[in-house]
């Protein structure tokens, strides 16, 4: 491909893409790049998407079967804000997560709910909720997610994470305190999460904190 200066790029609703188009990977200006609803891919190349050397921002939204991002992620060393949004078989992050020294903004989100949707360089602020209900077809998509990714831990940059429709998780880990640069967490319709771990105490740069929608929670 000769699109040298492309920044921008989304893939939507492709509903027969089974694999990330290797040439894609040699567009080394794009900084956005944004999969949405392709519902047969399932994994990254195991090389990952490292000739996209200048990618800030990934969004992987609304795609059933995707299951791995690989250990290539780890080589997305400007990358600043992951975005995982209704991929229920995605439930791990590759250990090359820790190389990423700039990430700043990560979203669990186990349900696509057009929250925190594609991230815009023109409207970066944008923040809207839409709950939809799930169609019968849906029902063997449940999200899976039944602990926090350990590789999360070492992410250092990490200012913002947010956990949202995630029924199976049951617990925080204690490693999350490790998280000393978190400025903003958000935790959203998780039903069985019963409390938040001691070591919550160690978030001294925490300036939002948003819970919502976990019952056995808010008890405490």
């Amino acid at each position: 491909m000769s699109f040298t200066s492309l920044q921008s790029l989304a893939i939507e609703n492709f509903s027969k893409l089974k694999s990330f188009p290797t040439e894609l990977v040699s567009l080394g200006a794009v900084r956005t790049l944004c999969i949405r609803t392709c519902h047969e891919l399932e994994s990254f190349p195991e090389q990952g998407l490292e000739g996209l050397n200048c990618l800030q921002h990934l969004d992987l939204i609304n795609c059933r079967r995707f299951s791995s991002l690989s250990e290539g992620l780890g080589r997305l060393f400007y990358l600043e804000r992951l975005n995982r949004n209704g991929c229920p078989e995605l439930v791990a992050l590759p250990d090359g997560i820790k190389y990423l020294s700039l990430l700043q903004h990560l979203t669990i989100s186990g349900k696509f709910t057009g929250f925190d949707a594609c991230y815009s360089p023109r409207n970066p602020g944008f923040h809207r909720l839409i709950v939809m209900k799930d169609s019968p077809e849906e029902s063997d998509f449940r999200p899976k997610l039944v602990a926090l990714p350990e590789s999360l831990r070492h992410a250092p940059a990490l200012k913002e994470l947010s956990i949202s429709f995630c029924p199976n998780l049951a617990s925080l880990p204690h490693w999350l305190g490790d998280l000393t640069s978190l400025r903003s967490l958000r935790i959203f319709d998780c039903p069985k999460l019963p409390s938040l771990p001691a070591s919550f105490q160690s978030f001294t740069n925490l300036q939002n904190l948003g819970i919502s929608e976990c019952p056995e929670l808010v008890k405490q």
